[in-house]
């Protein structure tokens, strides 16, 4: 798990990097790899994907917090590129994972942020 830990804070300072200098595509493209390569979950698939199959392939509270993070970078980045409909489906699904495994303490900040890319 530390090992997952520290690729995701690796892929986050990229992430970063790519939304600072507005290469959002990009960015896109680096959430994508690190859905599949850090996660084990094809993106292409990704929209088909229930709640509760999601989190049986992510399998343990710490994975799934992480994922609902990635989740939310990925509906700021869909906003970006001028994608609602792509921003609310990655912000609901976040917030699915996220009633699997409460909200508690820095988990409330995230799931705020994800509501942030729903409707009113």
């Amino acid at each position: 798990m530390l090992r997952l830990i520290e690729q995701f804070g690796v892929f986050l300072r990229r992430l970063l990097r790519l939304k600072e200098e507005k290469e959002i595509v990009r960015a896109d493209e680096e959430i994508a790899e690190a859905m599949r390569d850090l996660f084990g979950v094809d993106p292409r698939f990704f929209p088909f994907l229930t709640a509760e199959s999601l989190a049986s392939a992510l399998g343990n509270a710490e994975r799934m917090d992480l994922f609902a993070r990635l989740l939310a970078e990925q509906a700021e980045v869909a906003g970006l590129r001028g994608d609602p409909f792509r921003a609310q489906g990655a912000a609901q699904r976040g917030l699915e994972l996220l009633d699997r495994i409460g909200v508690t303490g820095d988990r409330t900040a995230l799931a705020a942020r994800l509501r942030s890319f729903l409707p009113p």
